[in-house]
């Protein structure tokens, strides 16, 4: 029982370290976060300077590297 919570904090780490490091990659390269998407949309308006990349990024790029994460998690890392 401890090992399988270990595991799942371990993964959970993993996937929040990742996330980090994917954020601050895509903040680099100028590409939209989730963050500003939604802080765009509580203004109750479309995000003025949202390019093509950023919808790939956000609705596929983004789900796509995360669920890679969590595949890498679960089978080879624990």
């Amino acid at each position: 029982m401890i090992s399988y919570l270990f595991s799942i904090f371990c993964a959970g780490g993993f996937l929040l370290g990742c996330a980090i490091l994917v954020n601050a990659v895509i903040q680099f390269f100028g590409i939209m976060n989730w963050y500003d998407f939604l802080m765009s949309i509580k203004k109750r308006s479309l995000p003025k300077k949202m390019t093509w990349m950023d919808v790939v990024w956000l609705f596929i790029g983004y789900p796509l590297v995360l669920g890679y994460v969590v595949y890498l998690s679960q089978n080879f890392i624990w």
